[in-house]
């Protein structure tokens, strides 16, 4: 039995995060440098993994608005770690294209199975073709 894990997306809630602790979050690391306050990576990392867990409704249900069938990486590390990870690039710009295209497929079909994707989010045209793909590669 699948248990579907709907984010209710709320809209014009007032944000309690400051907007670079939530892109640390969905990006899975401090790039804008928000935790560096001497901390070792270890301790960012292990600080963002904390922050998660408090802030994870309300960064999920913010990046899903802003892009339907994708997941901050946090989610991925700390929620989901046995997502299919694709490695299809030979370091070209070409290849680097279609990895992140193929991933994008993984990671919609991977949400879809484990029934993680809104009711939203399986009806917008952009999550949508990949099943119509993933159908045509089926026949």
């Amino acid at each position: 039995m699948t248990i579907r894990n709907r984010i209710p997306l709320k809209a014009n809630k007032k944000s309690k995060l400051a907007p670079g602790i939530r892109t640390c979050l969905q990006l899975g690391a401090d790039m804008v440098g928000e935790l560096d306050v001497g901390l070792t990576e270890e301790e960012i990392q292990a600080k963002l993994v904390e922050l998660w867990k408090i802030h994870r409704e309300e960064v999920l249900a913010y990046h899903i608005g802003k892009d339907p069938g994708s997941r901050p990486a946090m989610f991925w590390r700390v929620d989901h770690p046995d997502r299919p990870i694709v490695h299809a690039s030979d370091g070209s710009v070409e290849d680097g294209t279609r990895e992140r295209t193929e991933q994008r497929r993984a990671d919609v079909l991977y949400l879809r199975e484990h029934g993680l994707l809104t009711e939203a989010e399986e009806f917008d045209p952009r999550v949508f073709q990949y099943f119509r793909e993933e159908s045509k590669a089926q026949l």
